[in-house]
C-alpha cells in the first residue's frame, strides 16, 4: 500500500469486552489498519488512501464483504482504473479461490465494464485447480446469461466431463446449458447412455439422466426446467439392463417408476434388495422408503 498520512484520523479500537476464553492475537499492522478501517466507516470517508486501505486489509483477510463494498464505492466516486482493478481482483483470487467475497466483487465489477472476453481463460486456469470449485461455476452460470454465451459454453464443457466424467458440476452445467437451447434430445440421450456404458456406477451421469425425466404427474409452475415423460422412450428396457447388474442408481430410479405405475409389490422388493445386499449402509433410508410406499397401497 502506498504511504499515506493517517495523523488526522483518530483510531477507532474493535471493541474486545472482556473476554476470558478465545483472545484472538492480530497482527499489529492488520490491528492497526483495521482501526483505521472502522474509523473511516464512521466519517465515509472515500479518498485513494482509503481505497488503498482495503488493498493492504484484503491481502490480509480477502473475505471481509465490508471493504468490496468501500472499495466499490471508491472506484466509482473516484473514476478509477478498472482494468487495474481486474489485475488485483485476479491475483487475489488465485490466492483465495473459494473466497465467496471475491467472486460477487468480480461480478460487480465485470457488470460495470462488459469486458468479459478474459474469463472463460480465468475460468479453465480457476477450474484446472479443483473442477467442482462451487463459486467458479456459479460465476459461470452467471457470465453465461449476462453475455449469452450458451452456444460456445456447450462445447466448452464437454471438455470437463471428459476430464472428469464424475463431476457433477460439469453435468449440472450442461443441463443448465441446454434448457436455454434449441437441442435434440435424442441425441442427448445417446450421449448419456454412453457415458453410461463407459462407467455404469458413475452416479453423476445417473443423475444427469434422472434430471431428465418426470416420473410423476406434479408440474413445476416456476418453469425453469425441462423435462420429458419417460414413456416416450425406450428409458426403462435401457435401466432394467443395469438393474440387472445391481446398479444402484439404476435401481433407485426403477423404483421411483414402480411406485408411479402403482406396482407397489416390486417397488417394495427393489428397496429390500437394495437395504439388504446392495446399499447396506442406507438400510435405515431404504426402510423408510418401504414404510412410505406401503402408505400410497
Amino acid at each position: 500500500m502506498a504511504e499515506h498520512d493517517w495523523s488526522d484520523v483518530q483510531r477507532l479500537k474493535q471493541y474486545e469486552g472482556n473476554p476470558t476464553i478465545l483472545n484472538l492475537k492480530y497482527d499489529e499492522k492488520y490491528e492497526k489498519l483495521m482501526d483505521y478501517c472502522r474509523a473511516i466507516i464512521q466519517s465515509n470517508e472515500i479518498s485513494i488512501r482509503v481505497y488503498d486501505l482495503t488493498t493492504s486489509l484484503l491481502n490480509f483477510n480477502a473475505s471481509n464483504y465490508n471493504l468490496y463494498i468501500i472499495r466499490r464505492k471508491c472506484l466509482q466516486q473516484l473514476n478509477l482504473d478498472l482494468d487495474q482493478e481486474m489485475k488485483f481482483v485476479n491475483d487475489l483470487t488465485f490466492k483465495n479461490e473459494k473466497c465467496y467475497q471475491i467472486w460477487e466483487h468480480r461480478r460487480q465489477i465485470i457488470d460495470w465494464t462488459k469486458k468479459y472476453d478474459y474469463e472463460i481463460q480465468f475460468l479453465q486456469e480457476i477450474l484446472g485447480s479443483d473442477n467442482k470449485n462451487y463459486h467458479a461455476w456459479q460465476y459461470r452460470i452467471w457470465l453465461c446469461q449476462q453475455f449469452n454465451l450458451f452456444d460456445q459454453e456447450i462445447k466448452n464443457v464437454e471438455y470437463f466431463i471428459e476430464e472428469d466424467v464424475g463431476n457433477n458440476s460439469a453435468w449440472n452445467y450442461r443441463y443448465f446449458l441446454l434448457v436455454h437451447l434449441d437441442f435434440d434430445f435424442e441425441q442427448e440421450l445417446k450421449y448419456i447412455k454412453h457415458q453410461i456404458e463407459l462407467k455404469p456406477t458413475n452416479e453423476a451421469v445417473w443423475n444427469y439422466l434422472r434430471g431428465w425425466f418426470r416420473v410423476d404427474e406434479q408440474q413445476n409452475k416456476h418453469q425453469k426446467f425441462k423435462q420429458f415423460k419417460y414413456q416416450e422412450y425406450d428409458i426403462v428396457d435401457f435401466v432394467d439392463k443395469y438393474v440387472k447388474e445391481d446398479v444402484r442408481f439404476a435401481i433407485a430410479f426403477i423404483i421411483e417408476i414402480k411406485v408411479h405405475e402403482k406396482q407397489f409389490e416390486q417397488a417394495i422388493q427393489l428397496c429390500l434388495r437394495m437395504g439388504s445386499d446392495i446399499d447396506p449402509i442406507r438400510h435405515n433410508y431404504w426402510n423408510w422408503k418401504i414404510e412410505n410406499i406401503k402408505k400410497l397401497q
